[in-house]
């Protein structure tokens, strides 16, 4: 499988294509138009603000696992599919995990987190909204993630052929 960095839009991390597989997604728990709610998800930030709210969830998420007495060790450098590797005995949880900005549970998510969903049954996407305010953790195991978001297209790679 090969990955690359596509483009840096002015957000917290490069969007990444992987080459078989499906545009970047924005994912959204309703199949509603939310534009007229007054809830806010996340999208296309500053880089600063947005640094600060994947920080922020970070935090609340590995001290939420550690208060529970599991270790939690980041992978989000190592780009596979999903931030936190977190332990606890024999019981393993790859974590990704959404920093929102608003109340609304609605997010970019990269094609390679949406794949590892798919095949990984210990995949778990934390989505935490309002981040740096008054943190509220949603936590979806892949199977719910699956089936209570939809995934709406927001950006694809082209190539000339």
């Amino acid at each position: 499988m090969k990955i690359e960095v596509i483009q840096n839009i002015d957000s917290y991390l490069p969007v990444y294509q992987i080459m078989d597989s499906e545009a970047i997604s924005v994912v959204n728990t309703q199949n509603v138009d939310n534009r007229n709610t007054g809830k806010v998800g996340a999208g296309f930030g500053n880089l600063e603000t947005n640094r600060q709210i994947e920080e922020a969830a970070i935090l609340y998420v590995t001290n939420d696992y550690q208060k529970k007495g599991w270790i939690v060790t980041s992978v989000e450098f190592e780009k596979c599919g999903y931030d936190l590797l977190c332990t606890k005995n024999l019981v393993e949880e790859h974590v990704e995990v959404k920093g929102i900005q608003g109340d609304l549970v609605s997010f970019i998510i990269t094609s390679g987190e949406v794949k590892q969903s798919r095949f990984d049954e210990k995949f778990y996407l934390f989505a935490i909204t309002l981040a740096l305010s008054n943190p509220t953790p949603y936590k979806f195991s892949a199977n719910e993630f699956r089936d209570k978001f939809s995934l709406d297209p927001i950006l694809y790679h082209a190539s000339l052929e």
